[in-house]
């Protein structure tokens, strides 16, 4: 999970976030792109699965230092947060 969270910094997300107007509480674009990366890795297609992949690794997500996702968090931000973030 860290080689993972180390190929984009959060420093471009951050920005990438600001520039497009993303708002967010708890769940930060960083950990969302992150996320969105292992999803394309693990080839998971459901919200639960996901879910319990992310929970299965929660050592290794705490220690990269990203929010561990929940089904309606991620279900949430990808409905409303702009694909143009991820370059989309």
């Amino acid at each position: 999970m860290k080689q993972i969270s180390r190929w984009v910094p959060r420093g471009i997300v951050k920005e990438a976030a600001e520039s497009h107007g993303i708002r967010y509480r708890t769940f930060d674009p960083w950990s969302h792109l992150v996320t969105l990366l292992v999803v394309q890795l693990s080839r998971e297609e459901s919200l639960n699965g996901i879910c319990d992949i992310a929970q299965a690794m929660s050592y290794e997500w705490d220690r990269a230092g990203m929010e561990i996702p929940r089904r309606n968090t991620l279900s949430n931000a990808n409905a409303k947060r702009d694909p143009a973030i991820c370059g989309g």
